[in-house]
């Protein structure tokens, strides 16, 4: 697994207060198409935070079934880790340390709308599930932070992805 640490603020260790961990979800089609979400005013990957003392599979299997549906009993390896110390944590009042854990699953799985199981948060806004070509999520990814669609930080972080995931 490869692993990136990304530290703009020139953080210490002791200067973080939380620690925040979530899986993200490359889901490729054959028809060679990744699945978005758009959700709490931002575009992102399927997934989500990991509940405490939850594995990071068991946290992967529930964000599938909550955000598109799909119960999916296969196990799965991360291939890219990404820890990012951020200051001010969303201007939360604290610094963070995100550790964001991407996996790869090549399936022709089809959102099941009916299953789906929204937390608190996600049920707030509009979820709305879309697909985009592998060969143009770079293009589609930098202009939606330039139209200011996409969370700028969370943004940056899939072009970051993106590269890993394009290596494989």
């Amino acid at each position: 697994m490869k692993e990136i640490f990304i530290n703009k603020d020139n953080l210490e260790e002791k200067d973080i207060s939380k620690k925040i961990d979530r899986v993200k979800l490359f889901i490729l089609n054959n028809k060679n198409q990744l699945i978005l979400i758009h959700n709490n005013n931002t575009i992102q990957l399927p997934g989500g935070h990991r509940e405490e003392n939850e594995e990071l599979n068991d946290t992967l299997k529930r964000e599938l079934y909550e955000e598109l549906g799909i119960i999916d009993d296969n196990y799965y390896e991360p291939f890219l880790h990404i820890k990012v110390y951020y200051k001010n944590y969303f201007n939360l009042g604290y610094n963070a340390e995100a550790n964001v854990y991407y996996f790869n699953i090549n399936s022709n799985i089809i959102p099941n709308k009916n299953n789906i199981n929204l937390d608190e948060l996600e049920s707030k806004t509009p979820f709305k599930i879309f697909y985009v070509n592998k060969d143009n999520i770079k293009n589609f990814i930098s202009d939606s932070i330039d139209k200011d669609i996409i969370d700028r930080n969370i943004g940056n972080e899939m072009l970051i992805a993106i590269d890993s995931y394009n290596e494989l």
